[in-house]
């Protein structure tokens, strides 16, 4: 391990470091709290550090202090080393910041089992910090499927999918989300008018989201509730006549709005005999909006906004292309969601799984068995959510 030693005492210095060396480690050696904390910041830092308590700029404890004040993506495992051995000062230099404790004189074979420890803990939090790495870069990814030029060969205006669904245009769908609005929340409830500098929806977390297959027109859309954070407690509050009494309360609030919403409208889709499959339950992700949200919602989808006892909401509506393919078992993806029941019809087999249903790793291996029984298996038609959706329900793997 590479390791930051900082003493002002030259004997202990010299000790010190000629074990650490002998012991197979890469040693940097300081003389006082100054450099220490300086190579501490610094962008290669060592992720072991061994400090003196006591020296003339900067304490043992007190580099703990700022070093642990500093947001750092992983923290570094410090020992203080010092001739103290008080219970209350040890207790000291931990409430500090320190991870461990050694006393001068050290004991060599307790000083390389405590190293050994050190290096175990960093080795777990740089497995973690590698981890968080991929999962936001996983995270990123999603969010670049919602930049408009993803929907689109290059060079060609992303398609308005919504605009071919007349039930949804905003003269059909406004005066009925305005009587929704004032109906569940409060009477007060009106269109508003953003200025040009507002976004397309009030920034903030979403509130709620739901979607929908359309099989026949082969198109997803994902419904969002969405306002800023401090607004919930009060919309909450406006639509109940009093402040929630629990984070469930107010879930279950966000829910209700949002299964209202969705009633309204696949009830202007039934109206037009447009069919559509619902196939995950509403959530709550209560999550900041994406920034590449806005985006697409501009360019499209559409954005209902309403002031509501003075606090601004939005009903948004993405459509995104969810075209019907054919796919052989090794082929699935999780949450690829079933066009046509399986196996189909006319084959005459046994049924397995019905149509609308979206695939979980337990599910895609039912479907390889009955593959893997069969020497022409019939192929497995399904459609794909959104990528919003995918993210909303990627927890559902094996349920």
């Amino acid at each position: 391990m590479r390791i930051l030693v900082a003493d002002d005492d030259k004997i202990a210095r010299r000790v010190l470091g000629t074990f650490l060396q002998q012991s197979k480690h890469e040693v940097e050696i300081v003389e006082n709290g100054v450099d220490a904390l300086r190579i501490m910041l610094s962008a290669d830092a060592p992720l072991l550090a061994i400090f003196d308590w006591v020296m003339p700029d900067v304490s043992g404890p007190e580099l703990c202090r700022r070093i642990r004040a500093q947001a750092l993506a992983v923290q570094p495992y410090i020992i203080i080393l010092s001739s103290k051995k008080e219970k209350a000062e040890i207790a000291h230099a931990l409430d500090a910041g320190a991870n461990d404790f050694l006393t001068k004189p050290f004991n060599i074979v307790e000083t390389q089992a405590r190293l050994r420890a050190a290096e175990r803990t960093i080795e777990r939090q740089l497995a973690l910090h590698r981890r968080i790495e991929e999962l936001d870069a996983a995270l990123q990814r999603h969010v670049e499927l919602f930049e408009p030029e993803a929907l689109a060969p290059a060079g060609e205006a992303p398609v308005d999918h919504l605009a071919g669904l007349a039930p949804l245009a905003p003269d059909r769908i406004e005066p009925r989300l305005t009587e929704l609005l004032q109906r569940e929340i409060s009477s007060a409830a009106a269109p508003d008018t953003p200025s040009p500098a507002d976004p397309p929806v009030p920034p903030g977390i979403v509130m709620s989201w739901a979607g929908a297959l359309l099989p026949r027109e082969g198109l997803w859309i994902d419904l969002l509730i969405e306002t800023a954070a401090e607004n919930v407690p009060a919309l909450f509050a406006q639509a109940r006549g009093l402040p929630p009494d629990s984070p469930k309360e107010l879930g279950d609030f966000c829910l209700t709005l949002q299964a209202a919403v969705c009633d309204l409208v696949f009830s202007l889709l039934r109206e037009a005999r447009i069919g559509h499959v619902t196939p995950f339950d509403p959530v709550m992700p209560a999550s900041a909006t994406m920034p590449a949200l806005h985006a697409l919602a501009r360019r499209t989808g559409r954005s209902h906004p309403y002031v509501i006892a003075g606090l601004r909401l939005a009903v948004t509506l993405l459509v995104s292309p969810s075209p019907l393919v054919a796919k052989r078992s090794e082929q699935l993806r999780l949450l690829d969601i079933l066009g046509q029941p399986y196996p189909p019809p006319e084959s005459n087999e046994i049924l397995i799984l019905p149509e609308g249903v979206a695939l979980n790793e337990r599910l895609i291996e039912r479907l390889g068995v009955f593959a893997d029984g069969r020497v022409e298996a019939p192929p497995i038609y399904v459609h794909r959510p959104s990528s919003l959706a995918m993210h909303y329900n990627r927890n559902l793997r094996r349920i």
